[in-house]
């Protein structure tokens, strides 16, 4: 993960680099509902502080969602109004696509978010696809 600039935080086993409004994430191995609710806040506290958060994910080395973390989503969700801002992942096999899919359908369906997400090639291409982003949600605000 490249970055200028920022902190680093960690999440569980996996590593954030926070840069203003963006959250660039490395997931490593399993996604525990623990590591949701460390992300959930720091989600949350960008978008108190920053007014939107996006996210960059690495997801090479993602071994899944667990249950009670996807349950935790879907609540923050229902819970939250601001949503994030969006989402760009890279690295993602077939099953962890299908993984983040359906859980992305179980949240529209239990929540009030409609986040904007991507499947993307790489980092650059991540980078690259939250700066249109950030583009079209600064027309959206004039």
């Amino acid at each position: 993960m490249a970055g200028i600039g920022g902190s680093i935080v960690a999440i569980g086993r996996h590593q954030g680099h926070l840069d203003g409004e963006l959250l660039a994430l490395e997931v490593r191995g399993m996604m525990t509902a623990a590591d949701v609710r460390s992300l959930q806040a720091i989600v949350g506290e960008r978008l108190s502080t920053q007014g939107r958060c996006f996210i960059i994910a690495d997801l090479k080395a993602m071994t899944g969602i667990d249950a009670e973390g996807r349950r935790s989503m879907a609540q923050w969700s229902k819970d939250h109004a601001d949503p994030v801002s969006g989402a760009a992942l890279y690295g993602a096999g077939f099953a962890t696509r299908a993984l983040i899919n359906l859980t992305l359908s179980a949240i529209k369906l239990i929540g009030h978010q409609q986040i904007e997400i991507s499947f993307v090639r790489d980092e650059a291409e991540a980078r690259a696809w939250v700066a249109g982003q950030r583009g079209q949600h600064m027309g959206e605000a004039t």
